[in-house]
């Protein structure tokens, strides 16, 4: 058992550390990008994505979700290599049908989506290409996971990234060849890594063709897309009523502004990633009631940690946005607190769900995700016309509200946690009072701007002890661990 749970401890480290690199090549190529990219050619980027990740559900039917879950109901490897073969075989072909399908109607299909602004030939062509591609790449990824060959998962997943990273910065900068350098630049990395996924591939195929398990992974997979669609209307739809409503580059500078939410996302990320065993640990471990104050102790200091970062990105974010991006796309810079609002909500959602994942209670996901989705949707119709960027802000802020509260409600039916409510609040509303003060003393000018933002940063844990936020039981112990390293560090060799 002991091995069991250090095996998962270090391949839940590795993909953790692995996620972190893959979203971070983003961030680090963007500061390079937006300097020879226009808002409009950026907006390009943000709208080819927006569109071919929604067809990316209709690619996948749900079959890695599926794959996962039947590799441990196969017992031998006949079996396996009969199946694998025959999702590989069904999922190519039905790629590469709807693939032609949209390489021969898709500019029709699409053009009142596109607003005639967007050209199908060569940015969603050769996007749909890329697409194509990664749809050999499920498998295989899959199988990495299931065979726990985290470190392979990881190195492959990195190496892509810094690949299309790399090849977009030479073809923008080098070639000059605008948005459609990105582009170009993950389809030949695709292209590349379908050679080494067939090899990998190849020792668990047996050239075999079964409908059944092609059908049972589809009736299994296909609901598990409901899910995904919703977030990505959470995520990615607004972009597309910013093309009708505003502008190409509004939608382009907005996805610039989102970055910084990007940031919030990949420091919760590897919060959760220790938080969901723990929590699941703590359940299991201690007694029912020992295990909820625990719990709720512990979603405290979570909410703390989130809460404190976002006041970080919030306050320092015209430093922020000056790293990333050029003055031509200083109109994102109001909208980015909001956006650091909208992921901070997005980030603290694992808190109340891990409840119902504990309780086996995931059918009311679908239908918490769909409620969310139809308010993110309908605010964007209601707000995008007349605020602009602004309003797709607030309808993604709306839709993650409904997400929180819907989730809260429904876990504490199931799983009842007595959080702190008390200090809770204390988080949120100094928290509130620290960033108008910060952004209300702070001037203009870049030094002292700086400055006098991060002395009011600073006096967010001293509103927090002064309200008596700290336990005296925590202050007892900050001061021992204090009081143990100033003597470590003047008795270097022990006492």
């Amino acid at each position: 058992m002991f091995d069991k749970l250090k095996r998962l401890l270090k391949n839940s480290a590795i993909y953790t550390l692995g996620s972190l690199l893959s979203r971070a090549t983003s961030l680090i190529s963007m500061p390079v990008l937006t300097r020879y990219l226009a808002p409009g050619e950026y907006g390009i980027l943000s709208v080819v994505s927006s569109v071919t990740g929604s067809l990316g559900f209709i690619y996948s039917l749900g079959l890695r979700a599926s794959a996962t879950r039947y590799y441990y109901d196969l017992d031998s490897e006949g079996e396996r290599k009969d199946y694998f073969s025959s999702l590989l075989f069904f999922s190519t072909g039905t790629a590469s049908l709807l693939t032609l399908l949209l390489m021969i109607f898709g500019d029709r299909l699409l053009a009142p989506l596109l607003k005639g602004e967007v050209p199908f030939y060569p940015f969603i062509a050769v996007a749909l290409g890329s697409r194509f591609l990664q749809v050999v790449g499920l498998l295989p990824n899959t199988l990495m996971r299931v065979r726990e060959q985290a470190s392979l998962y990881v190195t492959v997943d990195v190496v892509r990234d810094i690949s299309v990273m790399t090849l977009s910065i030479l073809f923008v900068v080098a070639g000059g060849m605008g948005a459609l350098g990105p582009l170009l630049a993950s389809l030949l990395v695709s292209a590349l890594a379908v050679s080494y996924f067939l090899r990998y591939l190849r020792p668990y195929l047996a050239f075999r063709f079964h409908w059944a398990p092609v059908r049972d992974s589809l009736y299994f997979g296909i609901p598990t897309m409901s899910e995904r669609l919703c977030w990505w209307i959470l995520i990615s739809s607004n972009r597309l009523f910013l093309l009708h409503y505003v502008s190409l580059p509004a939608a382009g500078i907005y996805s610039v502004s989102s970055s910084v939410g990007l940031m919030l996302q990949l420091i919760g990320a590897s919060i959760n990633s220790a938080w969901t065993p723990f929590f699941y640990a703590v359940a299991r471990d201690e007694n029912k009631a020992e295990a909820r104050r625990l719990i709720s102790y512990s979603a405290t200091y979570y909410t703390l940690v989130i809460v404190t970062f976002a006041l970080v990105l919030a306050i320092f974010a015209r430093e922020v946005f000056h790293i990333l991006a050029p003055v031509r796309y200083l109109a994102g810079l109001p909208i980015v607190p909001w956006i650091v609002l909208g992921s901070m909500l997005e980030t603290l959602y694992d808190i109340p769900s891990r409840g119902l994942y504990l309780m086996k209670r995931t059918r009311v996901v679908p239908l918490i995700m769909l409620a969310a989705a139809a308010v993110s949707t309908a605010f964007n119709f209601v707000l995008i016309p007349r605020w602009g960027m602004m309003g797709a802000a607030w309808a993604t802020i709306l839709g993650y509200a409904v997400m929180m509260i819907l989730t809260f409600r429904a876990s504490q039916r199931v799983h009842f946690v007595p959080y702190d409510y008390v200090r809770i609040g204390k988080i949120f509303v100094l928290g509130g009072m620290v960033y108008f003060a910060a952004t209300w003393l702070g001037p203009d000018a870049f030094l002292p701007g700086l400055l006098v933002k991060a002395a009011v940063l600073a006096s967010f844990p001293l509103a927090l002890y002064l309200t008596r936020f700290f336990q005296p039981s925590e202050l007892r112990r900050a001061r021992e661990v204090a009081l143990t390293v100033l003597r470590n560090r003047r008795s270097p060799f022990g006492e």
